[in-house]
């Protein structure tokens, strides 16, 4: 199986407010994670993919009565008050995972292609210009139409279930422009050097 990958610019569609949304959410949060980090004295620390605070750095070490270690930083205790009340207070803060954005173009957040050692992932990419413009590349190989053919007949008549070939299935929507990957190269390379001369 040889994969590749396709390519996509979008300039319009639901996709972009659904990401305008998550990343004013993603902005409230670390607004308000910045305001607890002040608070106790720590440093801007660890994050998951989607955006949720994982764990607090401090330039030393802290108060191991109120932190436990997590991963490479700390983490308030929950089986005493202060630890319990702080924990909550980071957990409180909603975030969203903008990669979650891509199930209104049919495309998951997990991997769509599996070999023997490798999963696939398509991929998101925004730029922030003053007309906003969304990349969005998806893993993909060349298929014998005759057994795609016979896949979805099967899969209709729920014979059996294959990731790969149900990956190979999906469809562009109506706004995604379908480019070469040097198109999107150059554009994410001119924009990082307007960012870096700014």
């Amino acid at each position: 199986m040889n994969v590749y990958r396709r390519y996509f610019r979008i300039e319009s569609g639901p996709l972009f407010q659904a990401i305008d949304e998550a990343e004013r959410i993603n902005s409230y949060a670390q607004k308000a994670y910045g305001k607890i980090i002040e608070e106790i004295g720590a440093e801007p620390g660890y994050y998951h993919t989607d955006q949720r605070l994982f764990s607090l750095v401090f330039k030393g070490t802290p108060d191991r009565n109120l932190y436990k270690k997590k991963g490479k930083g700390w983490y308030p205790k929950k089986n005493i008050k202060k630890g319990k009340e702080l924990a909550a207070r980071i957990e409180d803060v909603k975030t969203k995972n903008v990669k979650e954005c891509l199930s209104l173009i049919g495309l998951p957040n997990s991997p769509m292609i599996f070999t023997g050692s490798n999963c696939y992932y398509p991929t998101l990419v925004v730029i922030h210009e003053k007309c906003p413009v969304i990349y969005v590349s998806v893993p993909w190989y060349d298929e014998d139409p005759e057994k795609l053919d016979q896949y979805i007949k099967d899969n209709k008549a729920g014979v059996h279930c294959d990731t790969n070939l149900d990956s190979v299935r999906w469809k562009p929507t109506e706004e995604m422009k379908e480019i070469k990957s040097w198109e999107m190269d150059k554009h994410i390379d001119e924009w990082n050097e307007k960012i870096k001369s700014a």
